[in-house]
Order: C-alpha cells, then structure tokens, then sequence
C-alpha cells in the first residue's frame, strides 16, 4: 500500500484545541489588564482631585485666624458651613494702641454635592464631596473631605487639620 501525506482529522482536531486555548488565555490576560488599567486610571484621577481640592483649600486657610460657624452644627459638632477669618492688627489713631481687625471673611460651605469658596465651586464634574464635614477640635479646624466619583462609584477620604 502506498502512504497518503496530509493531515488527519484528529490532527486538525488537536491543532485547534491547542490553538483554541492559546487564544482564551491570551484574550483573558488581555482583558484583566484593560480592566486593572481603568481601575488605575480611576484611582489616580480620584487622588488628583483630592490634591486640587485641598491644595486650593491649604491656599484660602494660610491665613485664617479664626473662623465663625454659619447656621448651626449638629449633636456630633460637625459643621457644612463657616465664615474663614482673617485678622489683622491696626495703630488706632486716637488711642495710639494696637488692635486687631478684621481684614478679609471668606464664606465656605459643603453644598450639597459641592464645596464652595465665596460661591465658586472647588471640587469638578463628576466629583462630589457630599458627606463631607467641618468640626472644631483642640484649638483648630478638623475637616473631613470624602470624594467620590459618582461615575466609577468610587470614594476617598482625607482628613486635614489646620491650626488657628
């Protein structure tokens, strides 16, 4: 009998299984880094977003003296809103004495989803910083951002205390 060259169907058959599973893993390993890289990529722009929000919060507090709580705080001593004061010292011209002045009151205030500096909203689209809160504690400012991201469902939290 003469032998027939070519490939057998049990051949093919291996041939593709093997192929089969070579490319399922492959797409697998594809698809858990696109879904690792997106998660990354949310976590560095939720962080981003809590550096630009307290950096221009550290800004407007670098010289505040004292502050003065707007409306009223709850059983736990949080706050959403306050008047940020800046003091200053003046020569009274008829007493020729030193006294401090009121130089500059800034409102801030947690509205809603958004924190707001004299009106202007702080945190951006699609960040919110609801739940967000103020307190006074041992002779300074203690406040409790949480950001979230309401599009990936995502949150961070931080706390800053700023001495007055």
């Amino acid at each position: 009998m003469r032998r027939q060259s070519g490939v057998t169907l049990v051949e093919l058959l291996a041939v593709l299984a093997i192929s089969s599973i070579i490319l399922i893993t492959a797409y697998s390993i594809y698809t858990t880094a696109m879904r690792v890289n997106k998660a990354s990529i949310e976590d560095v722009n939720i962080r981003n977003e809590t550096i630009e929000i307290c950096n221009q919060f550290d800004k407007m507090m670098l010289n505040v003296d004292t502050i003065e709580i707007i409306g009223e705080a709850n059983s736990e001593d949080h706050f959403t809103s306050f008047w940020a004061i800046e003091n200053g010292v003046e020569m009274n011209t008829t007493s020729g004495e030193y006294e401090e002045i009121e130089r500059s009151k800034v409102a801030i205030e947690i509205n809603k989803k958004d924190l707001l500096i004299e009106g202007r909203r702080i945190n951006s689209d699609p960040y919110s910083v609801e739940g967000s809160s103020f307190s006074l504690k041992n002779g300074g400012l203690l406040v409790n951002l949480i950001i979230s991201d309401q599009q990936n469902n995502q949150k961070f939290e931080v706390n800053k205390f700023y001495r007055l």
